[in-house]
């Protein structure tokens, strides 16, 4: 139910279109801001038919590089704060070409997007984390073991670890066939059987991945949604030591055999941290890991901090900060 009050904040919110992680942030984050707030989305490039001018503030959902050198971010601060709601998994392979508007706001997902984008020159305004689904809450265990990967990557194959789930899936379809392997991804990997990414419900997606094990691989992340989604559902993860993962995810910790920077992601304009995994030390802690107790401080810290109402207000409790916006604080 909406708080009541004299009027509600007028939001327009604005996401990237091209990543599926970045559409399904900005239909959430939508979701649950409308608690407290009338909210319009729409994808970025369709801002021009959003309700923009009679609107309080902007919320874009975004790369935070990306953002910071979009046209269409630029345009919208002529007339309205906007609020980047942003993570990256990168950083650019060349300083930022203009400077940051004064009205543009990064609200980073994770200290590690905070500290790479300051490098950057880009200011932090705050730090609000990625919203998860309350449906976690309805979910009905399924207890069968398996094994779950959650991804894909539409920009560089390797940085998801895809190739390193599919190496250790045959590896465990080897060592222990009772445990199911699922991937969803838009990859066709042979050692899982795999539903396409973005094809499945919310709420189905959670179903299938309670109390099983994710495999989370990923050589870069900027926050890592799949890791607090399994938590929250009472699922072990098995994840990578990369900053933002360290931030917050209880689990079991890949360590990497070897770390560099590869020269074609250089090429292509990112700088990010190359690791390698030892697949069969992977595939034994996967196995060990269903079949051990299910740790329920997990699920209890995901709920209390990523739960989708939580991150709503935490976000528009700090758009509401801003000097000219004071009128719109939420009254608790």
């Amino acid at each position: 139910m909406k708080k009541e009050q004299e009027r509600l904040p007028q939001i327009v919110l604005l996401y990237n279109d091209f990543a599926y992680s970045f559409r399904k942030v900005g239909i959430l984050g939508a979701k649950y801001l409308a608690h407290y707030a009338n909210v319009v989305y729409a994808p970025l490039y369709l801002a021009s038919l959003t309700p923009v001018a009679r609107s309080d503030a902007v919320i874009v959902v975004d790369d935070c590089f990306s953002a910071a050198e979009s046209p269409i971010v630029r345009m919208l601060a002529t007339s309205r704060p906007v609020f980047v709601w942003c993570d990256t998994w990168h950083m650019p392979g060349t300083p930022i070409k203009y400077a940051v508007p004064k009205n543009v706001y990064f609200i980073p997902t994770s200290r590690w997007n905070a500290n790479i984008i300051g490098e950057f020159g880009i200011d932090v305004y705050d730090r609000v984390p990625r919203p998860i689904d309350e449906a976690v809450a309805k979910i009905a265990p399924d207890p069968r073991p398996k094994v779950i990967f959650v991804g894909t990557d539409v920009a560089y194959r390797g940085r998801k670890g895809i190739d390193v789930v599919d190496k250790v899936m045959q590896i465990i379809a080897k060592e222990d066939p009772t445990i199911e392997r699922i991937c969803i991804t838009n990859y066709l990997l042979a050692s899982c059987s795999r539903h396409r990414y973005g094809s499945l419900k919310e709420e189905d997606l959670l179903r299938v991945m309670s109390q099983s094990v994710l495999l989370w691989p990923s050589r870069a992340e900027g926050f890592g949604m799949p890791v607090a989604e399994a938590m929250a559902v009472s699922t072990r993860v098995v994840y990578s030591d990369v900053p933002a993962h360290n931030e917050f995810a209880v689990g079991l910790k890949i360590e990497p055999i070897e770390e560099d920077v590869r020269p074609s992601l250089v090429r292509l304009g990112f700088v990010m941290p190359w690791f390698e995994f030892d697949e069969r030390e992977v595939a034994d802690i996967v196995i060990k890991a269903s079949h051990s107790f299910i740790n329920p401080t997990a699920r209890q810290y995901a709920i209390e901090n990523f739960r989708g109402s939580t991150v709503a207000y935490r976000l528009l409790h700090t758009i509401s900060s801003v000097e000219k916006l004071k009128d719109l604080m939420i009254k608790a």
